[in-house]
């Protein structure tokens, strides 16, 4: 058949093990590595359209679509690009209604040298032809040419149609022996990275959210990202920061998360003066935040702050307090604590939390699978890896898939079982509308124009399983972190493959369970709880977790106002004396004990209930009423009395008020 043309033969049947935290996939199943396209050259990423067809980029401008009704591929346009060092054509992300809109959005680097300027563009697609003259320009940022420098431009769109951008850090890895490139000398600008990934006035290093304009050019700012608009010295565009180069990423479009590949630089070793060996890590990015570079890496494992002028090394970097002071910082000065690595692995060291991912320094992400039980297809991926986040090492030649728990953490990776197929895999990992995956392979040769590199798909050939296991859409605790006691309300959304009927099992973390799908339950005592959820349709069954944080209770204290009734007056004295109303409320939520009431006026006699002073215990939320007698001598008589109110106590600081009184003549 010619969809599925230079089939290889080979099967893989393997058990896929869970690596890390223990476990394994419910199926095991087989898999076939079928080439779609063999004569590509320098491929850097690719997305498959709802009719089937497989749009891919080659780094040097070329725009090529893949045919699966023929199994040919065609040249759609080659855009004219800069292509030296980490330049070229980059990225590509088709238009989320593209059956409507037939639009495609490309990042390219803008020819020619001089321009130092990298462009996201939309263009608009005629058949298998992409018109050049339609382009509408959405975003340009500037990038140094004169030293190699990261440049990422990885596109994808989230479920809220905003457009995702990556930047690399456009900073020099060759010149700092392979720990943090922070060399603030003069005529270094291309050497520190603090200049562009750590600079909030700096688009290199980073995560970009925009909306592309529908109707023309440019891009408005969503709401949600790092900085608001108008805020001084950070770009509003700004999503995440403090990326090296997050050359490949995804953001799943059932929870909006950003999953995202960053690589690492190139020390062979750890260095006491300096810091930690080359490592490089996986990001699960749920919310804005700054992800460390160059100031942090792994786990918020510092680097040293080295001074490249003398060769002294400084103390540490704060990875929890960064201060970004160079002299070619142009934004905000203090920084968000920096946000640990979801997983990472070094050149020799591995993330002791995920073992599996063994070592070495090429990270790649793919797509999160989410399986379709209404795909007819025999050949869509399996319900057991509905969920699983799919990553590569493009130097170690393995594909890997994730789990990830109701907060977004890395629960378990496992193994992908096509050992020995692979030859620098993941340049990208897009699923298609058939449910297959679909990925490039960039070749032997690091440098690229490989004879063996190509576009592929891996489609499911196992036997059906008899049963489909059930399927966790979504777990949630409402109010997921509060103060002791706490009431949490727990939802889930269960389906089943084969319609069967399913049953529940919440184990809550603290010796509480519940059968029902969606319980109350109240955490007593403070402390950081997992609720486990358990479907099962009564063959297979599946579990998820949700965080619960209950927190010591807030400690209840009094809160005492003073006012007088009515706080200006005119009065007449009857018998010499004036009178009025001193209220004593407690808005706190604690009894106000022992509190001290008195009233004072300059040469007056005053009595609060008939003394100068009275002691009274005031509950809280209660309101107190005291007359105050005023005795007026003759000769006040048409003057202002300021009476000075007063109230203290051993659990509230002295509050004071006063009351204006003018006797008539």
């Amino acid at each position: 058949m010619v969809s599925r043309i230079a089939l290889l033969g080979i099967v893989a049947t393997a058990i896929a093990s869970a690596i890390g935290a223990g476990g394994a996939l419910a199926q095991a199943p087989d898999f076939e590595k079928v080439q779609i396209v063999d004569d590509s050259l320098h491929p850097m990423s690719l997305e498959i359209a709802p009719d089937g067809r497989v749009f891919y980029i080659e780094r040097f401008g070329r725009v090529r679509i893949w045919e699966p009704d023929t199994g040919e591929t065609v040249d759609a346009a080659t855009i004219p690009v800069h292509s030296e060092r980490d330049n070229g054509l980059l990225g590509i992300a088709l238009d989320p209604d593209f059956e409507q809109t037939n639009t495609v959005y490309l990042t390219y680097s803008v020819p020619p040298e001089e321009t130092l300027t990298v462009r996201v563009s939309r263009f608009e697609v005629s058949g298998d032809t992409l018109e050049l003259g339609s382009e509408e320009i959405i975003y340009e940022w500037q990038h140094q040419r004169h030293t190699n420098g990261h440049t990422a431009g990885h596109l994808d769109f989230g479920p809220d149609g905003s457009l995702y951008i990556s930047t690399g850090d456009n900073t020099s890895p060759y010149e700092s022996d392979g720990y943090a490139p922070i060399d603030e000398r003069p005529d270094r600008e291309g050497y520190d990275a603090q200049g562009t990934s750590a600079n909030t006035n700096n688009p290199n290093g980073k995560i970009l959210r925009i909306v592309p304009n529908e109707d023309g050019a440019g891009y408005e700012i969503p709401e949600g990202n790092m900085f608001e608009p108008g805020t001084e010295g950070a770009l509003p565009e700004i999503y995440a920061m403090g990326f090296r180069n997050p050359f490949r990423f995804t953001v799943d479009p059932e929870t909006g998360w950003v999953l995202m590949a960053d690589y690492g630089p190139d020390a062979a070793f750890t260095n006491p003066q300096r810091g930690p060996q080359g490592s490089v890590e996986w990001n699960v990015v749920t919310e804005p935040g700054f992800y460390g570079w160059p100031y942090c890496i792994r786990e918020n494992v510092p680097y040293v702050d080295y001074d490249f002028a003398t060769g002294d090394s400084g103390m540490p970097f704060d990875c929890a307090n960064p201060v970004n002071d160079s002299p070619y910082n142009t934004g905000l000065a203090e920084l968000a604590a920096a946000q640990p690595a979801s997983m990472w692995m070094g050149r020799t060291q591995a993330d002791a939390r995920f073992p599996g991912l063994g070592t070495g320094g090429a990270p790649m992400s793919g797509e999160r699978y989410h399986y379709d039980p209404s795909n007819p297809l025999p050949t869509r991926f399996p319900a057991s890896l509905d969920g699983h986040w799919f990553i590569s090492e493009w130097g170690a030649n393995w594909i890997k898939s994730v789990t990830l728990d109701g907060e977004g953490n890395p629960a378990q990776v496992h193994d992908f079982p096509l050992p020995g197929q692979l030859v620098r895999p993941g340049m990208d990992l897009e699923f298609g509308p058939d449910g297959s995956l679909y990925l490039i392979e960039w070749g032997s040769a690091f440098d690229g124009g490989n004879d063996n590199s190509g576009i592929y798909r891996i489609d499911y050939t196992g036997e059906p399983p008899a049963n489909n296991p059930p399927i966790i859409e979504a777990l949630t605790a409402t109010p997921s972190e509060g103060d002791a006691p706490l009431a949490v309300e727990f939802a889930a959304e269960a389906s089943d493959p084969d319609d069967d009927e399913l049953t529940y099992d919440w184990e809550l973390g603290d010796g509480g369970s519940s059968a029902e799908p969606d319980p109350t339950h109240v955490y007593a005592s403070p402390g950081a709880y997992q609720a486990t959820l358990t479907v099962s349709d009564g063959t297979d069954q599946v579990s998820e977790s949700v965080s619960v944080l209950v927190n010591e209770p807030a400690t209840a204290s009094p809160d005492l106002r003073l006012t007088g009734r009515p706080p200006v007056r005119r009065v007449g004295p009857r018998r010499g004396q004036v009178r009025f109303l001193l209220l004593a409320t407690n808005v706190g939520d604690a009894s106000a004990e022992g509190v001290r009431l008195c009233a004072r006026g300059p040469k007056r006699r005053i009595a609060i209930n008939g003394k100068g002073c009275v002691t009274r215990a005031i509950a809280g939320g209660a309101t107190t009423k005291h007359p105050v007698e005023v005795r007026i001598k003759p000769a006040s008589r048409g003057r202002v009395t300021t009476i000075r109110l007063s109230a203290r106590g051993p659990d509230i600081e002295e509050r004071t008020a006063r009351v204006r009184l003018r006797v008539r003549r």
